[in-house]
């Protein structure tokens, strides 16, 4: 735990006081679905729809397939794209593709309580400029709770961008990310966690926004 611990304080000593932030209402939604190709080869996708209502209505649809390689049974590597375009008050703001690597290792303790860490490159395409950007993720949930099938969830993400672009990416700190829920294992297949998310970004010439959010995700295994 002492990594998620570690990430936590990061991101409480990164957050500035109070009357610099600008809270926000969203809600997000996503569908994260995986599972074996041929050999070590396995297939992943996740779909999500984000809606920002403050301080204008926003629409964020974001389509990630990808490929993996199972280098060991607790080791991944994938390759792959995403299409995330944006709306705001109902025009179209954003047209953004990405091209990503990643690394995944997963940890399964005796007590059944798991944890995850994940390192992803990314390279953002939008407006004829080619953003570079760094997301580290750290995921950790509790065994069944005293005989019942409820799982306490927490993770946390810290996002650092590593050039400046003409779409608005800044070089340095880019963005944190928290949620604290529950999940919920609806068959071997299938699980669904609900909770409390939250997004800070920092801003250099306005409050910095602050996104409170209600997160439903769904996780299938095939």
């Amino acid at each position: 735990m002492r990594p998620l611990v570690f990430i936590l304080l990061l991101w409480a000593s990164a957050a500035r006081a109070e009357d610099e932030l600008s809270h926000e209402p969203q809600a997000w939604f996503g569908l994260f679905s995986g599972g074996p190709l041929a050999g070590r080869f396995v297939g992943w996708f996740d779909a999500h729809g984000r809606f920002a209502f403050e301080p204008a209505k926003t629409t964020s649809i974001l389509l990630r397939p990808a490929v993996g390689y199972r280098v060991r049974d607790d080791m991944t590597v994938f390759l792959g794209y995403l299409w995330a375009p944006v709306w705001r008050d109902g025009r179209q703001t954003l047209d953004e593709h990405r091209l990503w690597q990643q690394w995944t290792w997963d940890l399964v303790f005796q007590s059944g309580a798991r944890m995850q860490a994940r390192s992803r490159l990314e390279q953002r395409f939008a407006q004829g400029d080619v953003g570079l950007r760094f997301r580290q993720f750290v995921r950790a949930q509790t065994a069944p709770l005293g005989g019942l099938r409820t799982l306490l969830v927490v993770w946390d993400e810290v996002f650092l961008a590593l050039n400046d672009t003409r779409f608005g990416q800044r070089a340095g700190f880019d963005q944190n990310r928290l949620f604290l829920g529950v999940g919920y294992p609806l068959t071997k297949q299938l699980r669904v966690e609900g909770g409390y998310f939250n997004q800070y970004l920092p801003r250099p010439t306005v409050p910095d926004p602050m996104r409170h959010a209600a997160m439903l995700n769904l996780y299938v295994n095939w």
